[in-house]
């Protein structure tokens, strides 16, 4: 049985989210002194909605770039 040939889409956009997804969290955890500068872990950055935010985002800009 031939193996299913695995598009380039979606595991770039799935790079490109953790990216812009720990962007955002460190911009918005910046300005607390308490703030580490750790990188956060997928779980912290789901439980936030920052994930879901970085998706929406780099949809947009692969949109915007497709055409």
């Amino acid at each position: 049985m031939p193996r299913k040939v695995k598009g380039s889409f979606w595991p770039e956009v799935r790079r490109r989210m953790r990216e812009k997804a720990v962007e955002l969290f460190m911009i918005e955890h910046s300005h607390n002194p308490y703030f580490t500068g750790q990188t956060p872990e997928m779980e912290e950055l789901e439980e936030g909605g920052y994930l879901h935010r970085a998706k929406v985002l780099v949809l947009r800009e692969n949109s915007r770039t497709a055409f």
